[in-house]
């Protein structure tokens, strides 16, 4: 399975995992983060350091866990 980290810009995406700990799920859920949902990749780093993601009307910057 992919990550959003390695996909390719202005493409879709429909999400079907999201990991971390409850309350960063619960933070990302409340934002609109949840399985079934389809992002837009707007930005992403070359360094995988974090993208930018376009998501129910919204820009929403993320930072992967471990980076």
């Amino acid at each position: 399975m992919a990550t959003l980290l390695e996909g390719t810009t202005q493409q879709k995406y429909i999400i079907t995992k999201v990991t971390g700990d409850h309350a960063l799920t619960t933070r990302l859920a409340e934002l609109g983060l949840r399985i079934g949902k389809m992002v837009t990749v707007i930005n992403s780093a070359k360094s995988g350091s974090g993208l930018v993601i376009y998501l129910a009307g919204q820009r929403l910057a993320v930072k992967p866990v471990n980076g």
